[in-house]
């Protein structure tokens, strides 16, 4: 009896077992979808691996940009890794490597219980409601503003960059105002202001370039007059294992190969009083060189032909703009196609000389678009090539005298526009020797701003003011230097997208089974917001688009008479932009109902009516 009792108690424990694990296999292999309704926000960006684990779940998941975002979800990074999430009422969380959060939004006050690592946060001021940052018993409370977040041994340290925090634990509570750093210690709370202040590279500055190393510039600011000052960089945000430097200036040039870094000043004054800055950390990104595959330069196609583009994967692109012009400056018919493969065809090119070129759009804030070389090509038998202009000639010149030497970025006449007062330029280029960088205000390099010797393809320049600028690569002798320009301007706002059709025109959709809104293609515009209102403002349709018209075939929300539709371009990193107005009339006049004279309607059900 008792054999058969120990045997049932083992089979009963198998049993057990088996059902956890069958359990954990169906975790591990369910689908989860998060809709519109159910997210709170985006995954807006990642870099390298980071994982997500749903509140009802025991299995941690790999997460990808544009991943949304479940209340009660925990992130977490690995060693090199980082992530940036964008909730839906716009603050912005960007994670460090080797960290966790845990979001908790069901509350009036939003939560995010920290559990250790370093993060930073962006809130926007949506509503009244702080948001609280939790961890080990110490709770962070901001309205509005910038802060940045570790975790040590004595609890947290929190730098505030904008607006003000207050931090409450059991030694009471302290406020934390604009360009101030708070840490606890064992005694309580230490709050400092900088001496030293990180100028350039800016924290979590993402920089991309083309060869295996990359030329980079440090600059910081001294309050105090330093004695002597070390900088020290490390790919470890403990800075174990950092290189450390002993330097006479306020500024420092190196050579760095692709991945995250960390960087801090340190420094000691007159009186033997150490100084020390806060740390910012940068991501550096190799890419391959942009290549455009077909069709060949100077291609010949039949009228109305398909027209096949093809170009080469690039990492960490959101999507690709195909631009297809009757000029360089792509401003005469130019037909703009959106997709997130590396192939698009076009069948509809009539006869005429096109220019195509291709621009990534990157997932990654910060990162410019990178426009591919232009190509040319001709639709129709009869067209003849036309001869190639002064740039083209110049270019060609350029490349065969420089057969060795490719410049990658900017490219010849490049026009950069940029909203920032300052910015800064990676200019990448090809060698397979020692050459000198040389920057200049003018053709003839004799009003030289940079020239530096390098044993590498890149070098970045933080430019303040705009103008024509002129960059050069020196190797063997002079007479081998190449030289392209760029512009530097201020972004403006654009105006007012321009409206096609329909302009406060009258349709009967008795007759048309479809309204198309139609609006003309503007530069630098990532998408639009397409609106339809009624005559009191009430929203019936609202669409963001890619693409520069909407076609309505389902009129269940419209009534009979007039409504506005209007359409606002968004640019990147530019607010307010101008809304294009227009309105368009509803009518019936094909309606069979509305011939039927009063005594032509015979009422069958009820059969008797009442009239107040």
């Amino acid at each position: 009896m008792k054999f058969w009792n120990k045997n049932l108690f083992i089979f009963f424990l198998l049993l057990i077992g088996f059902f956890f694990i069958g359990l954990f296999y169906i975790d591990l292999n369910k689908k989860i979808d998060v809709s519109d309704s159910d997210s709170i926000g985006t995954v807006s960006y990642k870099f390298n691996t980071i994982q997500r684990k749903f509140f009802s779940s025991v299995v941690w998941r790999k997460t990808d940009s544009e991943t949304k975002i479940k209340n009660k979800d925990t992130i977490r990074t690995f060693s090199e890794s980082d992530a940036k999430i964008k909730l839906k009422d716009g603050t912005e969380i960007e994670i460090d490597q080797n960290s966790m959060i845990f979001l908790d939004t069901d509350n009036s006050s939003p939560n995010i219980r920290f559990q250790g690592g370093s993060f930073s946060i962006n809130k926007k001021k949506s509503s009244s409601n702080d948001l609280t940052i939790d961890y080990q018993g110490q709770k962070l409370k901001l309205n509005e503003g910038q802060a940045k977040i570790e975790s040590n041994e004595n609890g947290l340290k929190v730098n505030i960059k904008e607006g003000k925090a207050i931090l409450l634990d059991k030694n009471g509570q302290k406020e934390i105002n604009q360009n101030e750093t708070l840490e606890t210690t064992k005694d309580g709370f230490k709050i400092s202001s900088p001496s030293i202040i990180l100028e350039f590279p800016i924290d979590s500055k993402k920089f991309l370039f083309f060869n295996d190393k990359m030329s980079m510039n440090f600059s910081w600011i001294e309050k105090t007059k330093l004695k002597s000052r070390k900088i020290f960089l490390s790919q470890y945000r403990n800075f174990f294992n950092s290189n450390q430097f002993t330097l006479n200036t306020n500024s420092y040039t190196t050579s760095l190969a692709p991945g995250i870094y960390y960087w801090k000043v340190e420094g000691t004054t007159d009186s033997g009083e150490k100084k020390s800055s806060e740390v910012f950390k940068f991501n550096l990104f190799k890419e391959v060189e942009f290549v455009t595959q077909t069709p060949p330069e100077n291609s010949k196609y039949q009228n109305n032909q398909a027209v096949r583009f093809k170009w080469n994967e690039m990492q960490n692109v959101k999507d690709y703009t195909l631009e297809i012009a009757k000029d360089k400056d792509f401003s005469k018919d130019l037909k703009i196609y959106t997709t997130k493969t590396n192939t698009y065809s076009v069948s509809d090119l009539n006869d005429s000389v096109y220019y195509w070129r291709v621009i990534t759009r990157s997932n990654i804030i910060g990162i410019l678009d990178i426009i591919s070389p232009t190509k040319k090509m001709l639709i129709g038998s009869a067209i003849k090539e036309n001869e190639l202009s002064n740039t083209e000639k110049e270019n060609s010149t350029i490349n065969k005298s420089n057969s060795k030497l490719s410049l990658n970025f900017p490219k010849l006449y490049q026009i950069l526009k940029f909203a920032e007062e300052k910015k800064t330029i990676i200019f990448n280029w090809f060698l397979k020797e020692d050459s000198k960088f040389e920057l200049a205000k003018d053709k003839n390099f004799s009003e030289i701003l940079v020239s530096k010797d390098l044993k590498t393809n890149s070098y970045s320049y933080n430019f303040t003011k705009s103008g024509k600028y002129y960059w050069r690569i020196v190797y063997n002798d002079e007479s081998k230097s190449s030289q392209f320009q760029i512009l530097l301007s201020e972004l403006e706002k654009l105006g007012s997208v321009k409206l096609l059709s329909p302009l406060n025109k009258q349709i009967d959709i008795s007759l048309s089974k479809v309204i198309l809104f139609q609006w003309k293609p503007q530069e630098r515009v990532s998408s639009y917001i397409f609106k339809i209102k009624t005559k009191s403002g009430r929203v019936v349709i609202s669409k963001t688009l890619n693409s520069t018209e909407f076609k309505l075939n389902d009129f269940s929300k419209l009534s009979e008479g007039k409504f506005i539709w209007e359409v606002i371009g968004i640019q990147p990193n530019i607010k307010n932009q101008k809304i294009s107005v227009s309105s368009f009339e509803i009518n019936l006049t094909s309606d069979p109902l509305k011939k039927l004279k009063p005594e032509e309607i015979k009422v069958i059900s009820p059969e008797t009516i009442y009239r107040e």
